[in-house]
Protein backbone atom coordinates (compact mmCIF):
# COMPACT_ATOMS: atom_id res chain seq x y z
CA UNK A 1 0.00 0.00 0.00
CA UNK A 2 1.44 3.07 -0.80
CA UNK A 3 0.65 6.76 0.94
CA UNK A 4 -0.03 9.64 -0.54
CA UNK A 5 3.16 12.06 -0.21
CA UNK A 6 5.55 9.47 0.45
CA UNK A 7 7.61 8.70 -2.68
CA UNK A 8 8.35 5.11 -3.53
CA UNK A 9 11.48 3.40 -2.26
CA UNK A 10 13.71 2.30 -5.27
CA UNK A 11 15.54 -0.55 -5.63
CA UNK A 12 19.34 0.04 -5.99
CA UNK A 13 20.92 -2.41 -8.63
CA UNK A 14 23.04 -5.08 -7.44
CA UNK A 15 25.98 -4.21 -9.71
CA UNK A 16 25.47 -0.52 -7.96
CA UNK A 17 25.50 -1.75 -4.50
CA UNK A 18 28.89 -4.15 -4.91
CA UNK A 19 30.68 -1.65 -7.49
CA UNK A 20 30.60 0.90 -4.39
CA UNK A 21 31.44 -1.52 -1.97
CA UNK A 22 34.63 -2.27 -3.87
CA UNK A 23 35.06 0.61 -5.83
CA UNK A 24 38.09 -1.26 -7.44
CA UNK A 25 36.18 -3.43 -9.68
CA UNK A 26 35.07 -3.01 -13.20
CA UNK A 27 31.13 -2.95 -13.93
CA UNK A 28 31.31 -5.98 -15.97
CA UNK A 29 33.35 -7.91 -13.26
CA UNK A 30 30.71 -6.83 -10.77
CA UNK A 31 27.89 -8.21 -13.12
CA UNK A 32 30.40 -11.76 -13.43
CA UNK A 33 30.65 -12.08 -9.54
CA UNK A 34 26.88 -11.36 -9.50
CA UNK A 35 26.10 -13.98 -11.85
CA UNK A 36 28.32 -16.83 -10.41
CA UNK A 37 26.95 -16.23 -6.97
CA UNK A 38 23.36 -16.43 -8.60
CA UNK A 39 24.48 -19.70 -10.40
CA UNK A 40 26.00 -21.19 -6.94
CA UNK A 41 22.83 -20.62 -5.36
CA UNK A 42 21.00 -22.97 -8.07
CA UNK A 43 22.99 -25.63 -7.85
CA UNK A 44 22.35 -25.31 -3.93
CA UNK A 45 18.77 -25.08 -4.46
CA UNK A 46 18.71 -27.81 -7.77
CA UNK A 47 21.04 -30.55 -5.10
CA UNK A 48 24.09 -32.11 -6.66
CA UNK A 49 24.98 -30.58 -10.30
CA UNK A 50 28.00 -32.60 -9.42
CA UNK A 51 26.94 -36.24 -9.43
CA UNK A 52 27.62 -38.26 -12.20
CA UNK A 53 24.14 -40.22 -11.66
CA UNK A 54 20.68 -39.72 -13.02
CA UNK A 55 18.78 -38.74 -9.93
CA UNK A 56 17.24 -37.82 -8.15
CA UNK A 57 19.68 -36.70 -6.33
CA UNK A 58 20.56 -35.78 -2.60
CA UNK A 59 21.83 -32.71 -1.72
CA UNK A 60 25.12 -32.64 0.18
CA UNK A 61 28.69 -34.42 -0.32
CA UNK A 62 30.03 -36.06 -3.39
CA UNK A 63 32.06 -38.79 -3.55
CA UNK A 64 34.68 -40.79 -5.59
CA UNK A 65 33.24 -44.29 -6.56
CA UNK A 66 36.36 -45.94 -8.09
CA UNK A 67 35.08 -47.64 -11.74
CA UNK A 68 37.76 -49.75 -12.82
CA UNK A 69 41.14 -48.86 -13.90
CA UNK A 70 41.68 -45.22 -14.06
CA UNK A 71 37.91 -44.06 -13.87
CA UNK A 72 36.06 -43.01 -11.05
CA UNK A 73 32.40 -42.21 -10.34
CA UNK A 74 31.56 -38.74 -9.04
CA UNK A 75 28.20 -39.29 -7.05
CA UNK A 76 25.55 -38.21 -4.26
CA UNK A 77 24.35 -40.68 -1.52
CA UNK A 78 21.17 -42.13 -3.52
CA UNK A 79 23.08 -42.45 -6.35
CA UNK A 80 25.86 -44.39 -4.27
CA UNK A 81 22.85 -46.36 -3.43
CA UNK A 82 21.62 -47.25 -6.62
CA UNK A 83 25.25 -48.46 -8.11
CA UNK A 84 25.08 -50.45 -5.54
CA UNK A 85 22.40 -52.33 -5.84
CA UNK A 86 23.15 -52.60 -9.60
CA UNK A 87 26.82 -54.11 -9.27
CA UNK A 88 25.08 -56.37 -6.13
CA UNK A 89 22.39 -57.56 -8.94
CA UNK A 90 25.24 -58.05 -11.58
CA UNK A 91 27.73 -59.68 -8.75
CA UNK A 92 25.29 -62.30 -8.69
CA UNK A 93 25.88 -62.79 -12.63
CA UNK A 94 29.77 -62.55 -12.79
CA UNK A 95 32.17 -64.98 -12.68
CA UNK A 96 34.78 -64.09 -9.84
CA UNK A 97 37.05 -63.10 -11.53
CA UNK A 98 34.96 -60.19 -13.01
CA UNK A 99 32.94 -58.93 -9.93
CA UNK A 100 32.49 -55.31 -8.82
CA UNK A 101 33.55 -53.56 -6.00
CA UNK A 102 31.05 -52.65 -3.21
CA UNK A 103 32.78 -49.62 -1.37
CA UNK A 104 31.14 -48.14 1.59
CA UNK A 105 30.36 -44.42 1.70
CA UNK A 106 31.90 -43.87 4.41
CA UNK A 107 34.85 -45.02 3.74
CA UNK A 108 34.97 -43.22 0.33
CA UNK A 109 36.97 -39.88 -0.63
CA UNK A 110 34.95 -36.78 -0.50
CA UNK A 111 35.01 -34.94 -4.30
CA UNK A 112 33.21 -32.05 -2.87
CA UNK A 113 30.58 -30.79 -0.39
CA UNK A 114 27.68 -27.94 -1.20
Amino acid sequence: MRIKGIPRKRKTPRTKILHYAYPTLERGQCERILSELARRQELVKAGNNDCCGNGPHTPGTVRVMPAGGDSNLILCRACWQRELTYRRERNRELGDDFRFSLPAWETAKVYRTV
